[in-house]
This record gives C-alpha cells, sequence and structure tokens, in this order.
C-alpha cells in the first residue's frame, strides 16, 4: 500500500474517531477577544483583551453558558508639552519650565452574563453554534498624565448587557477544539443603548461526558 493511501486511510480514520466522541458535560473555553465598543466616550472604540467561558450541557443540542471578558484600550490625547513662565517685572526670580508628559486616555470594558447555547452537533469536526446571553457589566475611561492618574471621566457598574451571536467549534482531539465566535451586544451603561460587536477565538477543553 502506498504511503498516500495509509495517510488517507489515517486521516478517515482519525476524523471518524473525533466525530464519535460522546456529547461533553462540561465545555471551558479561554481565549483572545477584540471588540468595538459603542460608546461615544471612548477616544479609541476598539479594544483587545480575553474572554472566557464555561457550559454545562444538557443534551447534544443544548446548553446553558457563563461566561466573563474584559477589553481594554489607550490613546494619547494629548502630547508632551513645556510650561514656560513669563515674569517681565522680574526674571530673575521666575519660575524654571515645567515638563508636562503625555496625556493618555484609558478605557476598560468588563462584562459577566448567563444563557443558552445551541448547537448543530453533526458527524464532521465542525460544530456550529448559536446563543443569547444577559447580564451586566463595568465601563472606566480614564486619563493619566506623567503616570498619574487624573482619575476616571466616566465609569459606569451595573449596565445590562445583552449578547447574541454564534460560532463554531472545530475538533482537534477528543478533548480539545479550536473556536471563532462573533456577537452583538446591545449594552445599557449612562442609561443609553449603544450597539457594540466582539469577535473572540481561542481553545475549548472538554470534560466528562453525556
Amino acid at each position: 500500500m502506498s504511503r498516500s493511501c495509509v495517510f488517507i486511510a489515517f486521516l478517515v480514520i482519525g476524523t471518524a474517531t473525533i466525530a464519535a466522541q460522546p456529547i461533553p458535560k462540561l465545555d471551558v473555553f479561554g481565549g483572545y477577544s477584540f471588540g468595538h465598543v459603542g460608546t461615544r466616550l471612548f477616544a479609541n472604540p476598539n479594544l483587545n483583551g480575553w474572554d472566557v467561558s464555561v457550559t454545562y450541557n444538557w443534551n447534544k443540542w443544548f446548553g446553558i453558558v457563563v461566561e466573563g471578558s474584559g477589553l481594554y484600550g489607550s490613546k494619547q490625547v494629548s502630547p508632551p508639552r513645556t510650561v514656560v513662565f513669563v515674569c517681565p517685572q522680574n526674571p530673575a526670580v521666575c519660575p524654571l519650565p515645567i515638563s508636562i508628559g503625555a496625556t493618555n486616555e484609558s478605557q476598560k470594558v468588563h462584562t459577566y452574563s448567563i444563557g443558552p447555547r445551541f448547537y448543530y452537533r453533526n458527524h464532521t469536526r465542525y460544530t456550529p453554534f448559536a446563543r443569547a446571553l444577559f447580564g451586566g457589566g463595568y465601563l472606566s475611561d480614564a486619563t493619566h498624565t506623567n503616570g498619574i492618574s487624573g482619575g476616571p471621566a466616566a465609569e459606569a457598574n451595573g449596565g445590562s448587557i445583552l449578547t447574541a451571536g454564534g460560532g463554531v467549534d472545530i475538533a482537534l482531539t477528543s478533548r480539545m477544539a479550536f473556536r471563532t465566535q462573533a456577537d452583538f451586544q446591545r449594552n445599557r451603561f449612562f442609561h443609553e443603548a449603544q450597539p457594540d460587536f466582539r469577535l473572540a477565538t481561542g481553545l475549548v477543553f472538554h470534560f466528562g461526558h453525556k
């Protein structure tokens, strides 16, 4: 038997083995997240961070997911500058110039949510899913100059978050998969509904079986 035939047979057997694995009891996901935050307060609405979730699977098509995420960003809003004092009456006692560093604006968004996840399991390595989550979050927008915080320019704790989206799990082994997901979010920080968009990608680890 040629090497190509051996490789094809191994690939077919491996794919069938992955597809035949039992439904996991728990899925634990962790990975990178990119988000666009629709609040008008942020100088840089495109943020990067993390996303983690735990899903308990009731059966082959339905599960309950608990999720947390964090998004962070920073942008310079004022360049470094020098303040020069003018003392025409007595230049000898005039204070020396003062150098002021750049002013940076830092953004932070944390969310936590829970809701159902619906799977479409099939006989391939690919498992699409959809989900709808509800929860809350924390948002902060602060400035820093010369390493000293100027305090939060805006801060909100407990704003409601509604998330709807989906993605796909690609099985790598019987205990691990690669996940990509996209979500549209609706937040109500500062009593205003704002649209958000978030992408996440990372690894899923399976524990137990149904």
